[in-house]
Formats: structure tokens, sequence, C-alpha cells
């Protein structure tokens, strides 16, 4: 949801094959808003893209969106009633920004020519620049962090970039940021470094134990909170605040959904080093407390109601014949 704020997306169909005649027919399976100019070229490419990287279950797809949406325009009014408001301008520059970032990549790695001025200008500038990456990271839809490292190659190949798009016999135009999206995509990197450690934790093999999964949501939770609420900087976008705060929304949405899962629960309160007192730390209420302490107890006296109690029996003194023998 956070990357909604950073993707514009226009109306796009969809070929499909229906009937028995296996005749074709377009039907819409993204809504947004429709492609006006020349300029948003690099837009409907993009949604193209990810649309093909989408491919598979629609209803799900459909589902996701609506969940985006809705908690989208929740976030603005809910952060406009606290003072926090993006202009127009400041939405629509915003909303270009991937779709710039992503489809230049795609572009130069699509386009021989292209991709030889790329190496030209990074030889050219091998002093200024310190890395062994020598192309710009595609967005892969699918993927994760592939948002994140999209946009970390475009930051850190700034001057390459700003050279290609500024060369009109490249008809690039439409990729070019602007200074003020240069300085938006930084923050936005910021912000997506937050999810990028939590994706390469769960993506290792045999972590994140189930007992991890709560307090990481919770610590990614506070983390887009705080962003949200930096307000100590005038230099804070309003849109990273805001796409920040809808970040928050979703995971408590989803967070209500984990409780009802007590495996999570139980894992924690079952562990040696948490127990209880550890949920404390997540600032739950005294009755919500009380609730997972209940449900603890009732799956114990559940899973072992039909074990009879075998009472303790006394054990019986082992003497080593070799050792010498003292008085009781």
């Amino acid at each position: 949801i956070f990357i909604s704020f950073f993707f514009k997306k226009p109306k796009i169909r969809k070929a499909i094959t229906v009937g028995p005649a296996n005749e074709e027919q377009e039907i819409i399976v993204e809504e947004g808003d429709v492609v006006e100019s020349e300029e948003d070229s690099a837009i409907m490419e993009e949604a193209v893209v990810d649309a093909e990287g989408n491919e598979g279950d629609d209803g799900q797809i459909a589902h996701d969106d609506a969940v985006v949406k809705s908690l989208h325009e929740v976030a603005i009014w809910e952060m406009r009633a606290q003072g926090v408001v993006m202009t127009a301008a400041e939405e629509r520059e915003a909303l270009k920004l991937f779709p710039a970032v992503a489809g230049l990549a795609q572009r130069i790695h699509d386009s021989s020519p292209l991709n030889e001025q790329f190496q030209e200008l990074l030889i050219n500038s091998q002093g200024q620049i310190q890395s062994n990456k020598t192309a710009l990271d595609q967005r892969v839809p699918t993927q994760w962090n592939s948002d994140f490292d999209c946009l970390a190659a475009h930051l850190q190949f700034k001057d390459v970039v700003q050279s290609m798009t500024a060369r009109s016999s490249n008809k690039l135009q439409a990729y070019r940021l602007s200074e003020s999206q240069w300085n938006l995509a930084g923050d936005v990197q910021d912000v997506l470094l937050l999810f990028k450690d939590i994706t390469l934790l769960f993506s290792q093999a045999e972590v994140p134990l189930i007992v991890d999964v709560i307090p990481t949501l919770f610590t990614l939770r506070d983390s887009l909170q705080a962003a949200a609420n930096d307000d100590n900087t005038q230099d804070t976008p309003a849109v990273i605040r805001i796409a920040s705060y809808a970040g928050v929304l979703l995971i408590n949405k989803y967070m209500d959904l984990i409780w009802d899962c007590e495996i999570y629960v139980l894992a924690i309160v079952m562990c040696p080093d948490r127990k209880m007192n550890y949920l404390k730390n997540f600032k739950l209420s005294a009755a919500q407390l009380r609730e997972i302490k209940k449900k603890v107890i009732d799956r114990f006296q559940t899973s072992y109601a039909d074990e009879a109690l075998v009472p303790a029996q006394p054990t019986e003194k082992v003497f080593n014949i070799f050792l010498p023998k003292f008085a009781d």
C-alpha cells in the first residue's frame, strides 16, 4: 500500500479468451486514471508490466487492490484531520515517480543502443560512482524488494540517468525526474528500507520462527508510525507521511486477524524467554491481555483434558558399592 502513493495506475485492458469459439474479448482488469498525454507513456508501459507480472488469480488481485484503495483514502482523510495535506501537484508528482524510474530501467534493458550509451556514460563516471553494479535494476512486480532495488539503483546512477534523459535524441523525456522527484525518491528509499530488512529476514530458510512474526510486524508498524509522525522538520513531504500512515492502517487491519489465529499468541506465551510479560511491550490493553491469558489456559485444558494426572512416585535411593557408606 505504501508504494501505491508513488505509482499511478491507468485503466488498462487485457485480452482474454472466452466461449467455445475461442473468441477474444477485452475487459478492464484494473481501474485507475485514463492516460491523457504522451508524457504518461511511462505510466502505461509500467502498468502493462505490472499486469503481466500479476497474471493468475484475478480475484485475489481485485481484492488486494480494493483493500489498498480503501485504506489509501482513509489515510489521506485521517492525516488531513491532523493537518497533513498534500497538494494536487505533489500528488501528481508522487504518482509518476515509480513509472518513470521502473520504465527507464526497462527501456534501457530492452534497447541495445541505449544500453551501450548507459555503459559508456558509466565508464566515464567511474571516478564518481563507487560500485560494481553495471546496470539499472528492473522492477519485477512479484519479486520481494524489487521496488527498493530499482529505486536504489536509479539514485545511485543519478548523473548517468540525468544525462540520458536530457538527450532529446533518446526520446526519454517521459522518464525524466524533476529535482523535487529526485528528493522524494530518496525519502521513499528510506521507508522502503524498513520493508527490505523484514522481507530479507522472512525469506531466509528456517527463520523467522513463528514466535517472531508478531514482534516483527509490531516493529514495522512502529517504524512506519514514526515516519508518519515526523513533524520535526518541514523537509519530510506530506505524501511520505500519509503513505507511511497507510502502511500502519494496513498492518493494524491484518494484526486484528492474526490475534484470531491462536498459534501466534501461544508461541509467544510458551516461549521461555518471553511469556505473558513480553506482550506488554506491544501496548495491549488489560482486556486484551486477559483474553490472551484465557485463550492460552483454555487451549492447555482442552489439549490435556483426557490425560489422567499420574501422582509422583517416590524414587528409590541408589548406592554405589564402591563409595564409602555414610550414616543417614
